[in-house]
């Protein structure tokens, strides 16, 4: 075994023994008892990125593989910047018999070669290097960069494809696919001919004295580091035939769908964008794309495993994948419920919760939203009483539920229920996830009698974004107090408790107790009063503006609507 690291000008590798404890010998090596082999450092080394099996410190290292660079490259200068005609230079000066140099004025099409010739760029082994600052790349559109380069490699390169394609530029990959400038790149050129195997980089390049592509990192202990740019750069693959697109060696499909399950999105532009490349796995009986079906996939585990051991049999027999042998299979393990999101860990919640207090009330979450944020709280909350929280995904916009986490029939008896409701408030605080007053209250009326529930005792509005914390209570349009009102109507008198968001919040704490503020408010049918704080609102308000907590004329502006009642001229 080899370990291997680096400084500016010399490659340094300990030889090391398999038949000893690898900690003890890093131990060595770190307290300079184990001498190195050094090596100058020369344009025939290929460095690959590997991590050291249980090293405390977490240090990168580098194993090592023999590799002469004798591709033809193509550095294409699309961006006329001082920094970028600098890197260029320290590129083309590492194999400038090998190299050829063209700056082109993407956006006026226009092209000048400016070192060596085109000719050994029509054949063989070649790659093209297109350079520019990140931001410039990202004014441009995929298929306008696409059909740019089209037309330069019929005028240029007699439509000889290169191998490769490295759009070298900060940050044009991304971890997340569905935001991939790189990613959107390829599939244009792709869809222009193109057969290319491309590459993007995920973090800030710059091009070293000796023309190699290095990367600065900076890391969670806030150090800037320099390391080998190829150790985040992502490649895609396009294989004509089949229809196959590879990520990093790995199917998009697999990466589309973790995606998907992790960023929470499953939107009309992810469907519009990756329509065709979806519908070959999941199509419905009349081959249209089946929506539900990808939700089921992506956002339920046991789905998931199940599609992947189908594609990788299909993949193995040669075989064409059927939607419906799919179906069939997970219908087979009653895999039939469609969650809106990815789902809590269960897991979580049922861990070690033997030191929380039980709680006198069901608790019944219920989640508006499905980004990660919110899903985390309701893991928090949930943990507190596992054994009395039932947790409850809804889509108000095709009025869906999904049951998550508990068994619905232990909250259908007689019993205290305190609804949670987890989503986003909006900065003025008039919204909920988009819903009204009148449009939330709808909802949870018409979830109360679907699934037969009790009259809570409380319902909390919990914002998990910032956005709305400061949001005025004393609007006439209030989400809270409209909410109120509108479920007074229907008979459910109940106190509606408004918490907003912690900048951050901790692991396995009840997380109510760490919010920064919270309001009590209820509308009392009697007096026909809301009542914030069990203080009539319009005294509250009053003795917010004695306390300067509230200008007379931010009063005056937005909350009119409480004092015309008491103040008014003739």
């Amino acid at each position: 075994m080899t370990l291997i690291k680096y400084d500016r000008d010399n490659i340094i590798y300990y030889e090391l023994n398999d038949t000893i404890n690898i900690n003890q010998q890093l131990s060595e090596i770190s307290n300079n008892r184990k001498l190195p082999y050094l090596i100058k450092k020369n344009d025939d080394f290929l460095f690959m990125h590997d991590y050291v099996i249980d090293n405390e410190d977490n240090e990168s290292v580098f194993t090592m593989d023999t590799v002469l660079d004798n591709k033809h490259t193509v550095i294409i200068q699309i961006q006329d910047d001082s920094v970028i005609s600098n890197g260029v230079e320290r590129l083309k000066n590492k194999h400038p018999e090998n190299t050829t140099v063209i700056f082109f004025d993407i956006r006026n099409h226009k092209h000048q070669v400016i070192y060596n010739s085109t000719v050994l760029a029509k054949k063989d082994n070649v790659r093209w290097l297109i350079t520019a600052h990140g931001s410039y790349f990202n004014k441009l559109s995929p298929e306008f960069f696409a059909t740019s380069l089209q037309n330069l490699k019929s005028k240029l390169f007699d439509n000889h494809d290169p191998k490769k394609i490295i759009f070298l530029s900060c940050k044009q990959a991304n971890n997340n696919i569905l935001h991939d400038n790189g990613f959107k790149f390829s599939r244009a050129l792709w869809s222009k001919g193109f057969s290319s195997t491309m590459a993007a980089y995920t973090e800030n390049i710059y091009i070293s004295d000796s023309g190699h592509r290095m990367a600065r990192v900076t890391f969670l202990d806030k150090q800037t580091r320099d390391l080998p740019a190829y150790i985040y750069k992502n490649v895609y693959q396009y294989h004509q035939k089949s229809g196959i697109i590879l990520v990093n060696e790995q199917d998009y499909i697999f990466v589309l769908l973790d995606n998907i399950n992790h960023e929470h999105v499953l939107d009309d532009t992810v469907l519009v964008e990756n329509h065709d490349y979806l519908k070959k796995y999941f199509a419905d009986k009349n081959d249209q794309l089946d929506i539900d079906l990808i939700r089921l996939v992506s956002y339920e585990n046991e789905a998931y495993k199940i599609f992947k051991s189908y594609y990788h049999e299909m993949l193995n027999k040669h075989l064409m994948f059927d939607s419906q042998i799919l179906i069939s299979r997970l219908r087979a393990n009653g895999i039939i419920k469609i969650p809106i999101w990815r789902k809590v860990n269960a897991d979580f919640i049922l861990a070690d919760n033997s030191h929380f207090p039980v709680a006198t009330k069901k608790i019944i979450i219920l989640r508006f939203a499905g980004d990660g944020t919110t899903r985390q709280q309701a893991e928090l909350i949930a943990a507190q009483d596992p054994q009395n929280t039932l947790i409850v995904q809804l889509d108000t916009k095709r009025k869906k539920y999904f049951i998550e986490y508990g068994s619905l029939a232990d909250f259908q008896p007689q019993s205290e229920q305190h609804w949670l409701l987890l989503g986003h408030v909006s900065p003025s605080g008039r919204e909920f996830s988009g819903l009204n007053a009148q449009l939330l209250s709808q909802s949870l009326i018409s979830l109360k009698e679907e699934l037969s529930f009790n009259s809570p005792q409380e319902i909390s509005i919990i914002s998990t974004t910032r956005i709305g914390q400061y949001s005025n209570p004393f609007r006439a349009d209030w989400i809270v107090s409209g909410l109120a009102k509108q479920l007074s109507a229907a008979e459910i008198d109940t106190i509606l408790t408004f918490y907003t968001h912690k900048k951050s919040f901790l692991v396995n704490q009840n997380l109510l107790d760490y919010h920064d503020s919270f309001f009590n408010c209820r509308y009392d049918r009697t007096t026909k009063q809301i009542l914030l704080n069990e203080i009539p609102i319009t005294q509250a308000l009053l003795m917010s503006i004695a306390l300067k907590e509230i200008s007379i004329w931010q009063a005056t502006q937005e909350s009119s609507f409480y004092l015309q009642n008491y103040f008014t001229d003739k």
